[in-house]
């Protein structure tokens, strides 16, 4: 699923492909995102959607308390 970088405006800039090494903040964002998901699940929620996108902008992690 592609991922556009937050604050580019350019969705081309942003896209995630396989051959791309991924920066130091990118694994950084990803270790806090799970991080927080495991913390979410540990307290009940179930996870709906990850990088749920719409036209005003993403959401990392859609939850529902079970």
């Amino acid at each position: 699923m592609p991922r556009v970088a937050s604050g580019s405006g350019k969705a081309e800039a942003g896209l995630r492909h396989a051959s791309l090494p991924r920066t130091s903040q990118q694994r950084s964002g990803d270790f806090a995102e799970q991080r927080a998901l495991r913390l979410l699940q540990q307290r009940g929620w179930r996870l709906l959607s990850r990088q749920w996108r719409c036209r005003w902008g993403e959401l990392d992690l859609v939850a529902s308390k079970r």
